[in-house]
């Protein structure tokens, strides 16, 4: 699936969030958008799945306009979300929240193929949301969507809290998800996991893309990158 996303512009109220975001994310591709906290990333994300409405600019699905369609009909075009916060239902197993929400694409995967990719998910598929460890809980969170049928995933900051073993199981997973040809959109702020899962990566400063960097670029720039993005 082809993303692109051109002048984007949001608002909170009176107060400009975004003030022209341009990006494309290739078919297959993995993209990072990188930036300090509060450039905006998370809002990009909420804006191209429909979730935030003060807006304007475009945002184009494989040529479909994406830009004034509630989010229910934009995860049927096969857009998953994964949340910052995981938005798992915590009182529910894992088994009910793989098979709770609808499948909304023909390329939903099974539950075989989920608990091949998840073995641990398997070995708690009866056990409630709340007794699942942070790392356990993005594994899920993920694992969701791809029940669901999405084809593009838009992650928020997946290995956020995470132990260096967890992270690196996470970026494992993302580079699963690539090589079965799905197209992620991820926000990061760890620069260096970045690189070892992404294509490409665009830099947000208050609101704008001004940069599209190889990751290459970023290893020749990562103390400047490092020093700028406040890590």
């Amino acid at each position: 699936m082809r993303l692109v996303v051109d002048d984007l512009q949001a608002w909170y109220g009176e107060s400009q969030a975004l003030r022209g975001v341009t990006l494309e994310v290739r078919d297959g591709e993995v993209v990072t958008l990188v930036g300090r906290n509060g450039a905006g990333k998370t809002t990009t994300l909420r804006c191209i799945m429909g979730i935030h409405r003060q807006k304007r600019g475009r945002i184009s699905l494989d040529g479909t306009d994406l830009a004034r369609l509630p989010p229910q009909r934009i995860a049927r075009l096969g857009v998953g979300y994964v949340q910052d916060d995981r938005g798992i239902y915590s009182t529910l197993s894992v088994l009910e929240n793989l098979t709770l929400p609808a499948i909304a694409g023909g390329d939903a995967w099974s539950l075989d193929r989920i608990f091949a990719v998840f073995p641990v998910l398997r070995e708690r598929a009866r056990h409630p949301g709340t007794r699942l460890s942070g790392g356990e809980q993005q594994m899920l969170a993920i694992a969701r969507v791809l029940r669901m049928g999405a084809r593009l995933l838009l992650m928020d900051e997946p290995t956020e809290g995470l132990a260096p073993l967890l992270v690196r199981r996470v970026g494992e997973i993302i580079r699963e998800i690539k090589s079965h040809g799905l197209t992620v959109l991820l926000v990061e702020q760890n620069l260096r996991f970045a690189t070892t899962v992404a294509d490409r990566h665009y830099l947000i400063v208050n609101g704008r893309t001004i940069e599209d960097l190889s990751n290459q670029a970023v290893a020749e720039r990562e103390r400047e990158l490092l020093e700028y993005l406040g890590v």
